[in-house]
């Protein structure tokens, strides 16, 4: 694995070299965009080395392994998830628990990927974050350049919303509270559009130089509820 992953290092140094070597003067905006690309390329391929790397070391682990009932179901099952980076694919083994009767990607679990999940734990919290200032398409384009659905950003939003809350001791007063309505159209996975109602609760909107940021934000949203 190591020479590969010098390998990978080595033609990313020599793609940037190359990138300044033309003779051609470069713009800024022609930095920032092709040499962003190159090096997500080159971070993308560093970790789809690394995981199906780590996944290999799994399966060589037999005796660790089966003591706990693992063996082999399947080989390299394609996984795709997008990632801060873009869009991350790799393969890895499927296991069958002798002992449980259970299927599980050891390698999902040892690095921390939810089963389902498309998009990784840091890209999830950018667009929950984003939705709460502007709508689910809007954040998907912000955060990712469009390459995850409304839907999956809602999804995410309500999911964030399951998770348990402390409740404060003491209930806090504000002077003014702003309740804002709206609807967003969202793409649903069978091709249809649908409007899901949105209702803003925030207590005013805080300037970050130019840019206004709402306080302590919560989206109520009813889609999927009976009314």
């Amino acid at each position: 694995m190591n020479n590969i992953i010098q390998q990978i290092c080595e033609n990313y140094i020599s793609e940037v070299l190359d990138f300044f070597d033309t003779g051609a003067i470069r713009t800024l905006d022609e930095m920032e965009t092709e040499l962003k690309e190159k090096t997500n390329c080159y971070l993308r391929n560093m970790m789809k080395i690394y995981l199906e790397g780590l996944d290999e070391a799994i399966a060589e682990d037999k005796t660790g392994r089966k003591k706990k009932g693992y063996v082999v179901e399947q080989k390299a099952v394609k996984r795709e998830i997008y990632t801060q980076f873009g869009s991350l694919g790799f393969k890895r083994r499927y296991y069958k628990n002798k002992l449980t009767g259970g299927y599980s990607y050891l390698l999902d679990k040892v690095v921390g990927i939810e089963s389902y999940d498309r998009v990784s734990g840091s890209v999830s919290a950018a667009l929950v974050e984003s939705a709460s200032e502007v709508s689910y398409a809007k954040s998907s384009k912000y955060v990712c350049d469009g390459h995850i659905t409304s839907q999956t950003v809602m999804n995410k939003i309500r999911r964030t919303k399951e998770l348990k809350m402390e409740i404060p001791e003491k209930k806090r007063k504000v002077r003014y509270l702003n309740v804002e309505a709206d609807e967003d159209h969202v793409s649903l996975q069978d091709g249809t559009d649908t409007i899901v109602p949105l209702i803003s609760i925030y207590e005013g909107v805080e300037h970050i130089g130019k840019r206004g940021k709402c306080i302590n934000i919560h989206h109520i949203s009813s889609y999927g509820k009976s009314r």
